[in-house]
């Protein structure tokens, strides 16, 4: 029989974009879990699309009697304005997932974590630094997901629950949405527009979607449990430098940058040390100047803008 695997999030950007990638290997039952069905342009054939609030717990029944052998969380609330619902979605919906799910038949359970669990701790970070619970240097998104990453480990300590961290940095690619920098930007430059953007002194690591999903797929059926792992190129670049290679890239596009002001939770240096994710016999392979060139290419044919 075909093992099964519940995607939460199987809308959003990551989570369709495994789907697909599952798909192709025709050797699992899909199904997809969150809070809206897909449109009929992004539905994907063989999945299984179940509609839920991770945050309800008893939206949770309809999955309870089934026997998952891999799940894979990528759900929670983009709009990190949204305090409460950020904070219920990204903590409470993975408490209430943990405790809907049967446990005798999963082999794992990946978290997808996120690089703003760390803080305002310097860079590069690594996965064996400790960090503070400390609600003055976190904004809620990453509050909340440093606070399910202690839960999952603690559940994997005293209870043997195969949870597995993963914490990505900045993932782009085909299909991201256009409130997203690199999707904006290119969007913006496409139509030839001038367009806001902060000083750009930001330091960020920037990893193509499909290698930052064959990283994914390896550690779900890989053996590691109760660990936790950075995801990202390993390779960082200033904002500014970003808007400008995409600038060139589209022949167009006026960015005013210094426009818009800092956010107080802001980190101006986020990258990461990916000594783990490389010993696990895996390396991007896309780096950002062919990465930026198939994600313009991509918004070229799929995206309707004034030329």
């Amino acid at each position: 029989m075909k093992k099964k695997i519940l995607i939460t999030g199987g809308t959003g950007f990551l989570g369709s974009h495994y789907l697909e990638f599952l798909k192709k290997k025709k050797i699992f039952s899909l199904y997809s879990l969150s809070r809206n069905y897909p449109s009929k342009k992004k539905k994907i054939s063989n999945v299984k699309y179940l509609k839920c609030d991770l945050s309800i717990k008893k939206d949770l029944k309809r999955i309870s009697n089934i026997k998952f052998d891999y799940v894979v969380n990528f759900a929670g609330n983009i709009n990190h304005k949204e305090k409460v619902k950020t904070f219920n979605s990204h903590h409470r919906g993975v408490l209430n997932l943990v405790k809907s799910i049967k446990r005798d038949h999963l082999l794992k359970f990946v978290q997808i974590g996120s690089s703003v669990e760390y803080g305002k701790i310097s860079c590069p970070h690594y996965e064996s630094k400790k960090i503070p619970i400390n609600k003055k240097i976190y904004s809620v998104y990453g509050q909340s997901k440093l606070l399910t990453t202690i839960f999952l480990m603690k559940e994997n300590i005293k209870n043997n629950f195969p949870s597995v961290i993963i914490r990505p940095y900045l993932i782009y690619g085909p299909n991201q949405t256009i409130d997203r920098l690199i999707p904006f930007t290119i969007i913006s430059c496409l139509q030839k527009k001038k367009f806001p953007c902060s000083k750009g002194n930001q330091i960020r690591d920037f990893l193509y979607v499909s290698d930052a999903i064959n990283f994914i797929y390896k550690i779900m059926i890989g053996k590691d449990v109760g660990k936790i792992f950075n995801l990202g190129s390993g390779k960082r670049i200033k904002v500014k430098k970003l808007i400008e290679d995409i600038v060139k890239e589209c022949r167009g596009g006026t960015p005013l940058f210094g426009r818009i002001k800092f956010r107080k939770d802001e980190l101006l240096y986020l990258y990461p040390s990916i000594s783990l994710a490389l010993s696990k016999k895996w390396k991007p392979l896309i780096d950002l100047k062919k990465g930026l060139k198939l994600t313009v290419n991509h918004f070229k044919k799929t995206w309707k803008y004034e030329k």
